[in-house]
């Protein structure tokens, strides 16, 4: 399904079903609007979305132990967490200390540079944005403990520090199965970079509604999308009241 048909509000679309709230699901968007609600009262990944960010610039414990809310076991125990924030406390050191314009070797140097407030409609226009969250994608693999591309472990940390920009790639979602072909860094996501530009005004048109069904603004539009992507996947034969 195509990103845009998620929040397709043609009459006729939806399952057709009234929920719990009273609401009919005549169009996709409705549908999609419960699955979303159903993700973040019912399931434990909500933790990663609405877990308070205490600092956007520094990769906490806080974060780590979100992370493993998504189904991460390298995330979930005490000592995975332990080495984890160990390397990155050292990272966070060494970029404190570091006077390099445009560093390009410590992972919190290259975090701070990066905009809190960027977000996936800019990465196909804003070459230095890129090149910044292609480094990002790097710079993550050692810190949290990978060599392989292991895109699960890499991108859901960088998504819990900029969740409106980097996309997650998770098989279980199946995000990453549209992952354009290529190698490492970054490469992976440039399917979804591309379709949620090309799908930005309906989707941007479909979260305003939701949002005046109460979606919290601290999800993003991004993690809508992959909240979207899991639960349709996930629960394709289940109705979505």
């Amino acid at each position: 399904m195509n990103f845009a048909n998620y929040f397709d509000t043609t009459p006729g679309t939806g399952c057709g079903a009234t929920d719990a709230s009273g609401q009919t699901h005549t169009a996709r968007l409705d549908c999609s609007s419960r699955w979303v609600q159903n993700y973040l009262t019912s399931y434990s990944g909500a933790v990663f979305d609405l877990a308070l960010d205490l600092d956007p610039n520094t990769m906490l414990a806080s974060d780590l132990y979100s992370v493993g809310a998504l189904s991460m076991r390298d995330f979930w125990s005490p000592s995975d967490i332990t080495s984890k924030l160990g390397r990155f406390k050292i990272d966070k050191s060494l970029a404190l200390a570091c006077t390099v314009q445009n560093c390009q070797v410590h992972f919190h140097c290259v975090l701070e540079r990066v905009p809190t407030t960027a977000s996936v409609y800019h990465l196909s226009t804003n070459a230095a944005l890129r090149t910044d969250v292609d480094l990002l994608w790097t710079l993550i693999g050692p810190l949290v403990g990978v060599i392989s591309n292991a895109p699960a472990s890499r991108t859901k940390p960088l998504a819990r520090k900029r969740p409106s920009l980097i996309p997650i790639l998770d098989e279980k979602g199946s995000i990453a199965d549209r992952r354009a072909k290529g190698n490492a860094n970054g490469t992976y996501w440039d399917s979804i970079i591309a379709e949620m530009t090309s799908s930005q005004n309906s989707i941007q048109a479909g979260i305003a509604v939701m949002r005046q069904r109460g979606l919290p603004q601290v999800v993003s539009e991004l993690r809508v999308v992959d909240i979207l992507v899991w639960m349709f996947r996930t629960n394709q034969q289940a109705p979505c009241s």
